[in-house]
């Protein structure tokens, strides 16, 4: 039998709760098998692991958004290094919030409000896919970073203000699922490796040839299982790995710009903000000054 995790004490569906737990980092084996009263929105923003719901199992990593409704038994298993932020909250808000974008009918595919069968039967449920880019989850970051504020904070109608920005965070995320949505399939153990090892050695200078032999395959049979799985190349998905620990540093460290890109494998600081201004839209000074510490 699943833990069911329940609103909290005084707290009842229609009432328009909603909380943003703090990052969590899950232990690196099996996280109990459970469901929620209330909905679940979860971002991968770090490591990789596998995820196990209705049956069917997937491997995720950073950018990943799982969505799981009422009542839906999932657990995550084969952690790496997974930090995930859960956003928990009553189906009304987002049931507001389709009333009020009947246009936009990716809501309903992509946030899914179910109710339990009268004869207890299990709940039937495919999950949809979403990957950000990290870019993307670069916006979805700041979007949190506003809503622990308001959480944290002690002014009046902060629940209010709250509930505003996860209607925005829910806009964004399903113009990004109606842009691309697509099935990602599962990785095989042999990929699982090959990311653990870039996430071990991600600041290290690493060749794909090195990479597909970590993996098992020879290296044209890993690219192109690579590329299916995660749509581009591995040389791609570490450049945007290595930039994405260059984004925390320019949030959360006061270094120069040039020390970021060498701290994240880059030795030449024009190829950094080249490819950082190509991955995130703006370049380092920019971004930083866009999401830095103020």
């Amino acid at each position: 039998m699943a833990f069911v995790y329940r609103y909290p004490s005084g707290i009842h569906p229609g009432k328009m709760w909603l909380e943003l737990e703090k990052p969590y980092t899950l232990p690196n084996d099996d996280f109990m098998a459970h469901s929620h009263e209330y909905m679940e929105m979860t971002l991968i923003t770090h490591g990789n692991g596998w995820h196990r719901v209705a049956r069917q199992e997937h491997l995720t990593t950073p950018g990943d958004v799982i969505i799981v409704p009422p009542g839906v038994v999932h657990s995550f298993f084969r952690s790496r290094n997974q930090t995930h932020r859960n956003f928990h909250f009553d189906p009304l808000i987002l049931q507001e919030l389709q009333k009020e974008a009947p246009d936009m009918e990716a809501l309903s595919i992509l946030f899914p409000a179910l109710e339990r069968p009268k004869n207890k039967k299990p709940l039937k449920y495919n999950m949809a896919r979403l990957r950000l880019t990290p870019r993307e989850l670069a916006i979805a970051d700041q979007m949190m970073s506003e809503m622990d504020e308001e959480q944290g904070g002690s002014q009046s109608g902060k629940m209010a203000a709250m509930r505003l920005i996860l209607r925005r965070l829910f806009l964004f995320i399903t113009r990004v699922y109606t842009k691309r949505a697509t099935p990602i399939p599962p990785g095989d153990s042999g990929l699982v490796k090959s990311l653990d090892y870039m996430n071990d050695h991600v600041l290290q200078p690493l060749a794909l040839e090195q990479l597909a032999k970590v993996s098992g395959h020879s290296t044209s049979h890993f690219r192109r299982l690579f590329k299916t799985a995660f749509g581009e190349s591995p040389i791609n998905y570490l450049i945007r790995l290595r930039i994405r620990k260059a984004c925390q540093m320019l949030e959360q460290e006061d270094v120069p710009v040039t020390e970021v890109g060498y701290r994240c494998g880059f030795m030449d600081s024009n190829y950094f903000s080249r490819q950082f201004a190509q991955v995130m839209g703006k370049s380092p000074r920019r971004y930083r000054e866009v999401f830095g510490k103020r």
